[in-house]
């Protein structure tokens, strides 16, 4: 493919010599519908049929993705304060310590978030089944309060929130892997 492809990332001026070019315009890139709308202009510009990017999963991806970034980044806060508190259990009474970093990690309102982006109305996918059964059983899971001696409840939550993470990560990249593919092309 020889040529120019043309992408808008900022509102700037363009030039006369080039306003007649039709270009993808990501400007409004936070806004789903104009992302989708820009990423089908690029791909057909590609000469790509944009159905690949349409999938449930990427859609869903997509439309919450500032919330999953946020999600994923305190879920594996609080897995690791859970990993360093079931490490260091053995040698002393962790509770104090987990409940106020767990509080501090802001897992519950992630947990609280990926159920709400779960329940916005996207259609169904094994993997999206699988994520929202997972986030059922770690809500189900007993809160760790500072009075509470409850070994089982931070295992419990340690593996519920590790499988989150990595469910995330894998639906992350099977829709980036999917998206890269529609947008690959040759650049011989």
């Amino acid at each position: 493919m020889a040529g120019v492809l043309p992408v808008l990332l900022d509102e700037v001026e363009t030039p006369a010599s080039v306003r007649h070019i039709k270009y993808a315009d990501f400007t409004n890139w936070s806004n789903s519908e104009a992302f989708q709308s820009a990423t089908r202009d690029l791909l057909r510009a590609l000469g790509k049929e944009p159905a690949t990017v349409d999938s449930a999963q990427a859609r869903w991806w997509m439309t919450n993705i500032a919330t999953l970034q946020v999600v994923k980044r305190e879920l594996a806060s609080a897995y690791g304060v859970l990993d360093a508190a079931i490490a260091q259990s053995q040698w002393f009474n962790t509770f104090r310590w987990v409940s106020k970093n767990l509080e501090d990690s802001g897992y519950e309102s992630a947990i609280a978030d990926l159920t709400s982006a779960l329940r916005g109305g996207i259609s169904s996918g094994r993997q999206i089944e699988k994520l929202t059964a997972s986030v059922e059983r770690v809500d189900r899971i007993p809160r760790i309060h500072l009075s509470d001696d409850a070994p089982e409840s931070l295992r419990d939550l340690h593996l519920g929130l590790g499988t989150l993470v990595r469910m995330l990560d894998d639906i992350e990249s099977e829709v980036m892997v999917a998206l890269s593919s529609a947008i690959s092309f040759d650049t011989r």
